[in-house]
């Protein structure tokens, strides 16, 4: 009997403790695609929960998920397909890991201390790539292959570097600049031909003691100039890096080159950071004129409700609030803004922007200066977003909000 009463308080402990855990996992569901390959095979994400989220294979026929392309124990973000189409790149648990499409478990390229923060990420080749990560509490630019060697790095005291785009021999990046407390956002430049301007010096590492942690070397400065991990690093003559277009205080977050002559940029308006429920954001083309100056030219501007990208946001809903005021937020994208952002496809920009209480998809086309909606969400928690043509047809990303909706792409009436 008494052996009865321990079995029947566990088991409604376990009771409690699995509706305590179904209360608080998110019911809103985010599936969007991700990549097409060249077998017609579409990539999609698919977030279950706030920490749960699977890259998937995706039928189009059936419009079903069908496999998974890594394990569970992995949370991939930001993927990205390598240029020769043999795998994809992806950041898990603080790392850049890489899965070929023939092998069964991903790579770990071992960035390792002191960067930390790894948070864009550029393929120039299938064994090398360009990687914007945080070193001495500033975001520096870092030319690495897949054995984790560093051969070059943009780095300064007083500037973040973020976004690197290769294209052709340019490289592209966004400048943030800090100088008598006040920032200033840059979209810059460097013409990478191999070598790294006069006065740079190759540097050796040199070992930790051994009764420090394994595979951790000290910072070496020597005319400015510092090496890391276990390999020769080369600064850039920062006098070699140009501002092409100066944004003043207009912060940018983002950077997309379609070319070595145009591209895009994604800014927001200051006054909104970490004070409102919404965000407005800008989309800028940047361009080459006949002269060979870079020039800007504001196209739209679109909005997004925080929650669904930022962790912590202040609210007014009555729900569960911690002591500063701000609500912890079990609904939003693990990506965080990522899977929002502007898609130029052809001569058509596709964006999400807020229309009531529901994120919708529009168009833009460039040649008219049109926009035009083309989805039309009502319910609570609805949304649309991430769009990709796939066989000739637009698909975007959707929340799932209801149990018996299926999981699938949406597709888009254009």
């Amino acid at each position: 009997m008494e052996y009865f009463n321990q079995f029947k308080n566990r088991t409604y402990f376990h009771v409690f403790l699995l509706l305590f855990c179904t209360i608080n996992i998110s019911a809103i569901e985010f599936v969007y695609p991700v990549a097409q390959l060249s077998d017609g095979t579409s990539m999609v994400m698919h977030q279950h929960q706030k920490c749960g989220i699977m890259l998937a294979g995706y039928n189009l026929q059936d419009s079903i998920l069908y496999r998974s392309f890594l394990s569970s124990q992995f949370c991939p973000t930001k993927v990205c397909l390598l240029p020769d189409k043999t795998g994809f790149s992806f950041f898990d648990n603080g790392m850049v890991r890489v899965q070929n499409f023939l092998k069964r478990y991903p790579k770990t390229i071992e960035i390792l201390y002191p960067l930390s923060h790894l948070q864009d990420i550029e393929w120039e080749s299938p064994d090398i790539f360009y990687l914007s990560a945080c070193y001495k509490k500033r975001n520096a630019l870092f030319r690495v292959d897949t054995h984790a060697n560093i051969d070059f790095v943009i780095f300064s005291l007083e500037s973040d570097f973020s976004c690197p785009q290769k294209r052709g021999s340019e490289l592209f990046f966004i400048d943030q600049s800090n100088v008598k407390s006040k920032t200033k956002y840059h979209f810059s430049g460097v013409n990478f031909d191999g070598s790294f301007g006069a006065g740079n010096k190759k540097l050796k590492n040199k070992k930790e003691d051994n009764d420090l942690k394994k595979n951790s070397f000290q910072v070496e400065y020597q005319d400015g100039c510092f090496s890391e991990s276990n390999n020769l690093i080369q600064y850039y003559d920062l006098d070699r890096v140009k501002i092409l277009i100066d944004f003043q205080d207009q912060p940018i977050i983002f950077l997309a080159m379609d070319s070595d002559a145009e591209g895009a940029a994604i800014g927001y308006a200051a006054k909104t950071e970490k004070t409102g429920e919404v965000f407005l954001f800008f989309y800028y083309f940047l361009y080459k004129d006949k002269d060979g100056d870079w020039q800007k030219k504001l196209l739209f501007s679109f909005s997004l409700p925080t929650n669904l990208f930022l962790d912590n946001y202040k609210m007014k809903k009555n729900s569960k609030i911690q002591n500063d005021g701000v609500q912890e937020n079990n609904d939003r994208l693990i990506e965080s803004i990522f899977p929002l952002l502007p898609k130029k496809i052809g001569n058509t920009i596709y964006y999400s922007s807020l229309v009531g209480q529901n994120v919708n998809l529009f168009s833009f086309l460039s040649e008219t200066g049109v926009s035009r909606q083309l989805t039309f969400a009502r319910r609570p928690d609805e949304h649309y977003f991430c769009p990709m043509v796939i066989e000739g047809n637009l698909y975007s990303g959707q929340t799932i909000i209801d149990k018996d909706q299926k999981v699938c792409l949406y597709r888009v009436t254009r």
